[in-house]
């Protein structure tokens, strides 16, 4: 119990945070492709989902490899260093495992709103996300929901928090806020990102929540006969 709730703790402070511009170290980064990754949303400059697993397969099949979107986005993924669990990459074009996600039962992915979170803002709610793993398989999910916050304090890790959605504008803490979204439900993958409004770069909190999809319930045909 002690362990999971410093889990918890450690899952809350990265909230707070929100991911701000100056959080990742790149000294930390580890070795990772960052050469086949792109956020751009003109379809013809993505590559196919075959030729993406391609790009990023290799190695253990349990590692996280690659998050693809089609016509959205197609980025490498890197893992956080052991012992960092607000270590995001400063490298454009390449996504970071959130590992505490792992901990509650779900896939957490993050990103900064300047690098390759901006794409992030182009998906929707019913898009069809694949994760890429190191042996080539891959798992389909589909966006349910899109939850965006205000932090009221955008820097602290103790900020509250106003979801954007309720009329009420009623304040939930920040533990409420990861049993909204990284600690929700099991087996789903949570993208987040950064809302920047103004002067600052971590005004808010965007998460998109994804549910796991079978393959023969994909709506586009080609990730119904690539996918696993």
């Amino acid at each position: 119990m002690k362990l999971a709730s410093k889990k918890l703790v450690q899952a809350i402070v990265l909230i707070g945070l929100g991911l701000a511009l100056m959080g990742a170290s790149p000294a930390l980064a580890p070795v990772a492709v960052t050469g086949v990754g792109s956020s751009v949303t003109d379809p013809a400059s993505l590559p196919a989902l075959n030729e993406f697993i391609d790009a990023v397969q290799g190695g253990d099949a349990q590692r996280l490899a690659g998050l693809y979107v089609e016509d959205v986005l197609a980025l490498p993924v890197v893992q956080q260093p052991a012992g960092d669990p607000v270590f995001v990459s400063s490298r454009d074009g390449e996504v970071t495992q959130f590992m505490l996600a792992d901990q509650f039962g779900n896939t957490g992915v993050l990103a900064h709103n300047h690098l390759a979170g901006e794409a992030f803002f182009d998906i929707q709610p019913g898009d069809e996300i694949v994760l890429i793993f190191g042996n080539g398989s891959q798992a389909a999910y589909r966006v349910s929901q899109m939850q965006r916050y205000q932090a009221l304090s955008p820097n602290s890790p103790y900020s509250n928090f106003i979801d954007l959605s309720d009329a009420s504008q009623k304040q939930i803490s920040a533990t409420e806020l990861f049993h909204r979204t990284f600690g929700a439900g099991e087996g789903n993958l949570v993208l987040q990102t950064c809302i920047w409004q103004g002067n600052e770069p971590s005004w808010g909190r965007l998460f998109i929540i994804a549910e796991p999809v079978p393959a023969s319930q994909l709506a586009f045909e080609g990730l119904r006969v690539t996918v696993n």
